[in-house]
């Protein structure tokens, strides 16, 4: 996340209701990023319903004990298969 210019607010955010693997700025856009691995198939198709509205009551959850300055919010998916890593911009 680094190459693309953006800063780390926090990794492996927990809450009661949810977990997210990093926090980051991208620009004045707070970014949730859900990494998923796998060694075959696709990655993406793990991020079932339940766990997309778990990703989003754990950001709000976080911008509830953290209020950041963003303008906006936007939740991706980077996913890594094979040593290959895609980056799902507004996935959810």
């Amino acid at each position: 996340m680094l190459q693309l210019g953006w800063t780390v607010v926090t990794r492996r955010f927990k809450s009661q209701v949810g977990e997210i693997d990093l926090i980051a700025l991208d620009g004045d856009c707070l970014v949730f990023v859900e990494v998923k691995e796998a060694s075959q198939g696709d990655p993406e198709v793990r991020v079932t319903d339940e766990k997309i509205r778990r990703l989003h009551s754990a950001g709000e959850a976080y911008l509830v004990q953290n209020p950041v300055p963003a303008s906006e919010v936007r939740f991706d998916l980077v996913t890594l298969v094979r040593g290959e890593i895609q980056h799902f911009r507004s996935a959810f």
